[in-house]
This record gives structure tokens, sequence and C-alpha cells, in this order.
């Protein structure tokens, strides 16, 4: 018995390119299935679960949408629906904008009509110097996400990040 036979099949059963192709679909399934099991249960080797406080801006909101934030509320990253934490503060400040001079300079001035909104929540999580991991969900500060509560979605920026008393 020859291990190619004259068909091109692996002892006479397979088709080598076909069983190539079906380990890969395996594989990528498998990868995937792994990915979607152990969602939430990553470590940082060294790094302590902690409690931190993360703040997000929410520029140029319209004023009435502070109305419907509230403490308590359950935040969740509308990217990864993983949950981030609970509200525990919400602020409001006229929002930054550039304001035209007569001679066309702009200059920093203050929106008469929008708010930016600062969202503090609090959540169990891990941080080191350079990231911060809430339910498995890697942020980043500068970056952009979209945040839902029960009653609105809103493009935010994450500005800071506070571990607890106890450091990191």
């Amino acid at each position: 018995m020859r291990l190619i036979n004259d068909k091109g099949r692996i002892f006479g059963l397979v088709n080598p390119i076909d069983a190539l192709i079906t380990l890969a679909i395996l594989g990528f399934v498998f990868v995937v299935g792994w990915l979607v099991i152990t969602r939430g249960n990553v470590t940082l080797p060294g790094v302590k679960q902690t409690t931190i406080q993360a703040t997000f801006l929410i520029p140029l909101a319209h004023p009435e949408v502070i109305e419907y934030i509230r403490d308590g509320d359950r935040v969740k990253n509308d990217n990864s629906k993983a949950d981030l934490g609970e509200v525990i503060e919400v602020r409001s400040e006229g929002a930054r904008v550039d304001v035209p001079t007569d001679t066309g300079e702009l200059l920093p001035g203050e929106s008469a009509i929008f708010k930016d909104i600062r969202i503090t929540i609090e959540a169990e999580g891990r941080a080191t110097d350079s990231m911060l991991m809430i339910n498995g969900d890697i942020l980043s500060i500068g970056k952009n996400y979209v945040l839902n509560t029960k009653w609105f979605r809103m493009n935010s920026v994450l500005v800071g990040v506070t571990p607890d008393a106890n450091g990191r």
C-alpha cells in the first residue's frame, strides 16, 4: 500500500488539500470558542483586582441628557456589551468650543447651548500603568467608547482612572 495513490489520496482515503482545509476550519472554530468561553476570565499576572473609578467625558451633549443619567445606573460598553460598572457621579459644565471673533480668529469659549458631561463609574477591575481591564474589557485613556445605560446611548471618551487607596 502506497502513501499517496494515483488519485492523490493519502492511503487511498483522503485528499491532502481537503484535510488541510478541514483542519484549518476546526482550528478556527476552536480558537473562537475558546475566546468566547474565556471572555471575562482574563487575568494580568501580578495585578490584583481592586475597586476602580473611571471617568468618561460626553462632549457637546444636549443639556436635557443629564436628567437621564442617574447615580446607580449600570453602564455598558456598546461595542463589547461588557458591564463597565455603576454610575457614582454625574457632573456637567459648559461645553468648550472655539468661538470666532470679528476678525475671524478662533478663541476658546463656552457653548451657550451644549454641555460637557462627566460620568464617573465604579467597578471592580485591574489597572496597570498602561491599561485598565473591567470585566475582561480592556480600556485606554483617550479612546472613544459608546456607553449605554437603561436610558441613554452616547459617544464618550475615557478621560481618567483612579484605583482605590490601596493602589494597583
